[in-house]
């Protein structure tokens, strides 16, 4: 239990604190190669946001997260490989889908 008064912080490796880390979950991607994934998706951001790779609990998607990210929905129109289908604001998580 944290004290009175405070709150417990989640770490995370952002080095802007202001804008932390977002989460695109690609879904139906069992097949797909992630390392391809983050790499077409690094090559449309810009150098001080980082995409890795990090585990999911569904085998049929990817998950990634993206560092320093300020704006969740601006992320969603730079994802070159699939639909978006939501994007949740409070989760900081865009979910997309491969065109089939």
């Amino acid at each position: 239990m944290t004290p009175a008064g405070t709150s417990a912080r989640v770490p995370t490796n952002d080095k802007d604190p202001e804008h932390p880390s977002a989460f695109v979950v690609i879904q139906n991607a069992g097949s797909q190669n992630p390392q391809l994934l983050v790499q077409q998706l690094q090559q449309v951001l810009p150098k001080t946001q980082v995409v890795r790779q990090v585990q999911s609990p569904d085998a049929r998607e990817i998950r990634l997260e993206v560092t320093n990210t300020k704006d969740v929905r601006a992320l969603a129109n730079k994802i070159p490989f699939a639909s978006v289908e939501s994007i949740n604001d409070r989760t900081r998580t865009v979910t997309v889908d491969f065109d089939l």
